[in-house]
C-alpha cells in the first residue's frame, strides 16, 4: 500500500474510467478530474494489477464529491443527445465510487438501451437493482431489453416483479402478455392484456395483442371484435388495420380481408402483405 501523488491517482482514474467506453482520454477530461476531484488524502491499493482508493472518511466525502460531479456532466451530455460522452461521465463517476446510488447505473444502462447495446444495459440494470431491489423502473427497462434480445422467461420474471412494486401499472401487465403471447400461452396473454384494459380503457395497442391471442387460438371472430376496439380507438395505426384483415381472411371474409389490407397499406411508405 503506497500513498501516491494526487495527479498519478487522477490520471489512474480517468483512463480506468474510460476504458472500453470507444473515447480517447481529452484534456477535458484531465481537467475535470482535477478541477471536481481531491483525492489527495486518498491512499489507493495495488493488488495483482488492480488498483482500489483504501476507505477513510475523509476519501470517501472526497471520491462521492467527484462521482456527483461527473454525474452531473453525465447528465448534461445526456440531454444534449450527446450519448458516448455521458456513458463515460457516468463511468468515471462509477469508478470513483461504485456504489453510488442506482440512479446512475439506471442512466447508463438507458444510454446503452438507446444505443441497442442490450447486454451492457442488462449488466447496469443488474447493478442498479443490486443497490436497490425496489425500484419498478429498472425492472421495467431490463424486461425490454430482455424482449429485445428474445430472452421471454426473463422478461416475465421482470414484468412479474414490476407488478409485485405497482400492481396498477397497465403497462407492465402489457408487456408481461406480450412476453406471454410470445411464448405461445395465448389464454395467460389474454388475461394479462384485459387487466390492462380494465387499468386503461383507452389502451389500443391492449385490445390489439388481445386480438393476436384470440387468432392465435383460432378465435377469429373474437380477434376481429377486438381490433375493432383497437381501430376505433386509434385509426391511425395501420399494423390495426393489417391485423384484422388477417383475421378476416383466416375466417373467410375475403373481400374484407382486401378492403382492410389496402388501407392498411396506405399508412406504410414500402409495400406491405397482409397475408
Amino acid at each position: 500500500m503506497i500513498r501516491a501523488h494526487l495527479w498519478i491517482i487522477l490520471t489512474i482514474a480517468a483512463l480506468l474510467a474510460s476504458c472500453g467506453s470507444g473515447s480517447n482520454l481529452s484534456n477535458r477530461d484531465v481537467d475535470e478530474l482535477l478541477n471536481v476531484v481531491k483525492l489527495s488524502d486518498c491512499e489507493i491499493i495495488h493488488d495483482n494489477g488492480s488498483i482500489s482508493f483504501k476507505r477513510s472518511e475523509t476519501c470517501d466525502k472526497a471520491r462521492l464529491t467527484g462521482a456527483q460531479g461527473f454525474y452531473r456532466f453525465g447528465q448534461s451530455d445526456f440531454h444534449k443527445g450527446k450519448y458516448e460522452e455521458a456513458i463515460l461521465n457516468y463511468s468515471k463517476a462509477i469508478y470513483l465510487e461504485p456504489n453510488v446510488a442506482d440512479d446512475i447505473y439506471l442512466k447508463r444502462g438507458s444510454i446503452y438501451h438507446i444505443l441497442g447495446r442490450y447486454e451492457e444495459a442488462i449488466a447496469d440494470y443488474d447493478r442498479a437493482i443490486e443497490i436497490n431491489p425496489n425500484d419498478a423502473d429498472t425492472y421495467f427497462n431490463r424486461g425490454i431489453a430482455y424482449r429485445k434480445l428474445g430472452l421471454y422467461e426473463e422478461v416475465l420474471r421482470d414484468y412479474d416483479s414490476v407488478i409485485l412494486l405497482t400492481p396498477d401499472d397497465a403497462d407492465a401487465y402489457f408487456y408481461r402478455g406480450v412476453a406471454y403471447r410470445n411464448l405461445g400461452r395465448y389464454e395467460e396473454a389474454i388475461a394479462d392484456h384485459s387487466k390492462a384494459i380494465e387499468l386503461n380503457s383507452n389502451f389500443s395497442n391492449a385490445y390489439n395483442n388481445r386480438a393476436l391471442s384470440y387468432h392465435g387460438l383460432g378465435l377469429y371472430e373474437e380477434a376481429i371484435a377486438e381490433y375493432d376496439k383497437a381501430i376505433a380507438l386509434e385509426p391511425d395505426k395501420g399494423f390495426y388495420w393489417r391485423n384484422r384483415s388477417k383475421a378476416k381472411r383466416a375466417l373467410g371474409d375475403r373481400e374484407g380481408a382486401i378492403r382492410d389490407c389496402d388501407h392498411a397499406k396506405s399508412f406504410y411508405l414500402v409495400p406491405i402483405n397482409c397475408y
